[in-house]
């Protein structure tokens, strides 16, 4: 994609200092900025960098006193309004076309939105169910009568365990495992015995699981992600 300033400045609802026709062609830091990307200062200990910036213009609080080179456009919040210029210019190579490959593994009893995309060696389980604009990546796998609402991301090498559920907008990243028993046993003179969990998990809308956590299931009632809820890397 590519805008010009004054394009950026009536997007982001603000006035422009500066020539409207000039080309943005994307977004950076302030180091790393070249002619046609716009950049934020959203703290003085970068001002600095900003002045030495290469950016065709840089996004700085509305309180904004100091002097820079190029463009300024003053916004509430710089960093906010540089999240929504990013997601302008930001192309999703991780998403694949619909479509399901041949050596994905499907039981004839899941149900399958027709644009759902499901990788290379995907495993999906008796039940499944699938909701419209999901993809599944490569090697994931479903359990029985998981449940997975739309526009989800199901990242290569995920696992989701039996009876997990997934709200709308869900993205869960590379190597997580979801629903999976908790450490849960009982010691006794033949040593230590497996306590069966018997709950779930379910997780509602727009929520990101972060690489490689691992979120238990319940004893006895449901593990619940609320909606929302963002979750790190390697979280237990």
């Amino acid at each position: 994609m590519q805008l010009t300033l004054g394009e950026v400045a009536e997007r982001l609802g603000t006035s422009l200092d500066g020539d409207p026709t000039t080309p943005v062609t994307g977004v950076a830091g302030l180091s790393e900025a070249g002619e046609g990307d716009v950049s934020f200062l959203a703290d003085e200990r970068y001002a600095a960098a900003a002045a030495r910036t290469r950016a065709a213009a840089v996004l700085v609080p509305a309180d904004f006193t100091g002097h820079l080179p190029g463009t300024v456009l003053r916004v509430t919040s710089p960093y906010a309004a540089f999240v929504e210029l990013a997601g302008l210019f930001h192309v999703d190579r991780a998403r694949p076309e619909p479509g399901i490959h041949p050596t994905a593994v499907i039981d004839p009893t899941a149900e399958l939105a027709p644009d759902t995309a499901v990788g290379a060696g995907a495993v999906i389980g008796p039940r499944v169910r699938v909701g419209a604009g999901t993809w599944v990546g490569a090697g994931a796998v479903l359990g029985a009568d998981v449940c997975v609402g739309t526009d989800g991301e199901i990242h290569p090498l995920v696992h989701l365990r039996h009876g997990v559920v997934l709200g709308d907008r869900v993205i869960v990243q590379s190597g997580s495992v979801v629903g999976s028993d908790g450490f849960g046993y009982v010691s006794g003179p033949e040593g230590h015995r497996k306590i069966p969990h018997l709950g779930s998990v379910v997780v509602g809308d727009d929520v990101e699981i972060g690489a490689n956590a691992a979120i238990d299931r319940g004893t006895l009632g449901n593990t619940v992600i609320e909606d929302g809820v963002k979750i790190d890397n390697l979280v237990h």
